[in-house]
């Protein structure tokens, strides 16, 4: 090993030092100006909506007993650690299968004379380094369902390093083997889960009848053989979590760091030639990055597909017809990752519908019941997937100077950038909504037509609402952001802030039209006519804003760098 056999070079261990030093600054810089003094006032509020259940159940005792928090840590961790484990398959570094390294990391650190392993070493402790501080962030927001703190505390942050050198061990096994292995594995692994949680689905709809509720049900699907076998590697995690004491939170932190010393053991052992496979994925991971900041969202990560046919030209209305023309063209090319994100929001329902096709008694209540918690679900999910299907504002924040150059008004840009996704997430909720209503009977089938003028004006919401935060915080995407605390504090604040201007809206319209179709003889019709009118109203005050925030945007120093 180079530099008289040191396990890491005192350079590399200088870059560690400085890291947290350039995060406190990166942090300082955007609490600058009134955009930062919002910001800090929406932290803040988050803050307050994370530690307001603690100190509630604090004071009136009505938190659940240890005994029953450990016992749902123990049943349901496993189960989301084995989800987060195949979300982070869909990384861009591990689609093609290598270590990802930013630019600066390429240009500086691998023509540095450091061996080959103390580069490893340090791409291990630098993401490491940021697990910390994902998990004293997220034992700020869960720490009310763990039995102890110190539990909780070493339970996240042992589980994040477990996902994290997962990450890195299939990453360098793929490196290893090559891109032809790195696919069947993905697809294997994607089987397995998805297999076991058919298998499970069916012992949990057996408890989806009318005494026994979600929960029920969840607990029947992670108490079946198939899904204890293929959770078990995260037990030991999940068991720290639970812990009731600090003699049994040490003795599965042992277990833990055992796992962890095993997947170390066989990161190091793996001493593979791994550059030119990590620097063939970095450069393919930019482009796509690029692609995605000039044409949006992760599933522009799968690239362009050829489109069969020409978007004709829509009438200007004012200038926003060719802007909604030009999103709506970049949404046909962009066909094939649509239709994967329709497919993925597809995927819920056809597995619980599968799990309703084998243990429906054939009374079909069940069936129904299971339709009424899978469409909030969906609908709920639809409302997250937003981030991946960035037709907007989003994919055009590098051309926000060119699109105020044109000789449109800001409303017009606005209703165009907005509209094209809102009509996309509408078909997209329609074809969930309705393939859960077709299996489960839940409506009458001609009612199911009816359902996409009603689901526009609630995708229109949640996009404006989307654009709004987006122009007011702007930011970039990175590869290395599903593991940065920032990029969860963001992601988490912008969700909460997205569902509570959802729920005030919803909850208006909703109320006023209840109220107005019980005066009009308790019609339904009446009432859903102008709760749908209503939020028609809403949607374009919301425009407006859109509009005032795009117009209070200045492209010479709101742009991220």
């Amino acid at each position: 090993m180079s530099m008289g056999g040191r396990l890491l070079h005192p350079g590399l261990v200088w870059l560690l030092r400085r890291t947290p030093r350039t995060w406190w600054r990166s942090i300082r810089r955007r609490f600058n100006g009134w955009k930062g003094g919002l910001l800090a006032l929406f932290c803040v509020f988050f803050a307050l909506m994370m530690l307001a259940p603690n100190v509630i159940e604090s004071l009136l005792d009505r938190g659940a007993d240890d005994g029953e928090l450990a016992a749902r840590a123990r049943d349901f961790g496993p189960l989301i650690m084995l989800s987060m484990t195949a979300m982070s398959l869909l990384a861009p570094a591990q689609r093609r299968g290598g270590l990802y390294f930013k630019p600066p990391e390429i240009g500086l650190l691998f023509p540095a004379p450091i061996s080959r392993r103390q580069l490893l070493i340090y791409h291990v402790l630098s993401r490491a380094q940021i697990q910390v501080l994902s998990a004293a962030f997220m034992t700020l927001v869960i720490i009310r369902h763990a039995p102890t703190w110190y539990g909780c505390v070493l339970g996240i942050l042992l589980a994040l390093l477990f996902l994290q050198m997962l990450s890195q061990t299939v990453a360098l096994v793929t490196a290893a083997a090559g891109l032809r292995l790195a696919r069947p594995v993905r697809f294997l692994v994607f089987a397995l889960v998805l297999a076991a949680l058919f298998v499970g689905g069916s012992s949990a709809v057996a408890q989806l009848q009318v005494n026994n509720g979600p929960l029920a049900a969840m607990s029947a699907l992670v108490a079946h053989p198939v899904v204890q076998i293929v959770t078990l590697p995260f037990l030991p995690f999940a068991s720290t979590f639970a812990a009731t004491s600090i003699l049994e939170a040490l003795l599965w932190s042992a277990v833990s760091c055992a796992v962890l010393a095993s997947l170390l053991a066989i990161v190091m052992k793996l001493d593979v030639a791994y550059e030119e496979a990590a620097l063939a994925v970095s450069r393919d991971v930019r482009r796509k990055l690029e692609r995605m900041r000039s044409g949006g969202g992760a599933m522009a990560m799968m690239g362009p597909s050829s489109a069969k046919f020409s978007v004709p030209h829509f009438p200007e209305f004012g200038g926003a017809g060719p802007i909604a023309w030009r999103q709506t063209v970049e949404i046909v090319r962009n066909a094939r990752a649509v239709m994967t994100s329709m497919l993925l929001l597809l995927l819920m329902p056809a597995i619980m519908g599968g799990s309703v096709f084998f243990a429906s008694d054939g009374s079909g209540n069940r069936a129904q019941i299971l339709g009424r918690v899978l469409i909030p679900m969906a609908l709920m999910f639809s409302v997250v997937w937003t981030q991946n299907i960035s037709f907007d504002f989003r994919r055009d924040l590098d051309r926000i100077a060119y699109l105020r150059s044109l000789p449109i008004s800001s409303l017009a840009v606005a209703a165009g950038q907005i509209l094209p996704a809102s009509v996309l997430l509408a078909a997209m909720q329609f074809v969930t909504v309705g393939a859960v209503i077709v299996l489960t009977g839940l409506l009458p089938l001609p009612v199911v037509p009816a359902l996409f003028p009603l689901l526009l004006p609630f995708a229109f919401a949640v996009f404006a609402l989307d654009n709004m935060l987006f122009l007011l915080f702007p930011h970039r995407l990175d590869p290395d952001d599903a593991a940065n605390v920032g990029f969860m504090g963001r992601m988490m604040l912008t969700m909460s802030l997205k569902f509570a201007g959802l729920f005030v809206m919803l909850a208006i319209a909703g109320g006023i039209g209840a109220g107005l179709g019980f005066l009009a003889g308790r019609s339904i019709v009446v009432g859903v006519l102008v709760a749908v009118l209503l939020l028609v109203a809403m949607d374009v005050v919301l425009t407006f804003l859109v509009a005032r925030t795009y117009d209070a945007f200045d492209p010479g120093r709101d742009v991220p760098a």
